[in-house]
């Protein structure tokens, strides 16, 4: 619950001890999970170095387990990683790693994850016009009853106008986002 109301101080010690309760019980793929669970949240607080630590050792023990989807989920985050300490080529090489294991598993939702790597690398690298066109993209093959991978697209169109000195059509595509959320 406190991941949920973005209460991230309050979730660390609570992911921790949960991960460390899955130790002692000698639970694997509790402990994956986990590893997971903790990299996520130094990721979101903009930690890279903590976060691929425990992102790469919640690889390994998905690869030894065997798992794909933990396997897709670390890809993704080491992506995530990479791109937070600037290293394109590394986040382009898991990016699609990812994308390769999301498609194995027909993970629709996983296969936007990977998209929005490629996105980033494109909008931090300053190929707008790439970042737009997978907006596009992603906006054209959404379910139109999934408001939030519509507004989540609006919003990164949004923003990659502002960048791009397109004010007024950035501000059209925030008020757009804002009115479906």
């Amino acid at each position: 619950i406190t991941y949920w109301q973005n209460d991230f101080e309050s979730t660390r010690p609570l992911y921790r001890e949960a991960l460390e309760i899955f130790r002692t019980v000698d639970d694997e793929r509790g402990v994956q999970e986990g590893l997971y669970n903790v990299a996520f949240l130094y990721l979101l607080q903009k930690d890279p170095a903590a976060a691929h630590s425990y992102f790469a050792e919640s690889r390994a023990l998905a690869e030894q387990l065997g798992d794909k989807k933990p396997l897709a989920d670390t890809a993704w985050g080491l992506a995530m990683v990479a791109i937070q300490m600037q290293d394109w080529d590394a986040a382009t090489r898991w990016g699609h790693e990812a994308e390769r294991l999301y498609v194995e598993l027909e993970d629709d939702f996983g296969r936007g994850l990977a998209r929005f790597v490629f996105y980033q690398v494109a909008r931090y690298t300053g190929r707008y016009n790439e970042a737009r066109r997978m907006m596009f993209a992603t906006l054209e093959e959404a379910d139109s009853r999934d408001g939030a991978t519509t507004s989540s697209g609006l919003e990164l169109l949004a923003e990659i106008e502002m960048l791009d000195a397109r004010v007024d059509r950035a501000v059209k595509l925030r008020a757009a986002s804002e009115a479906l959320r």
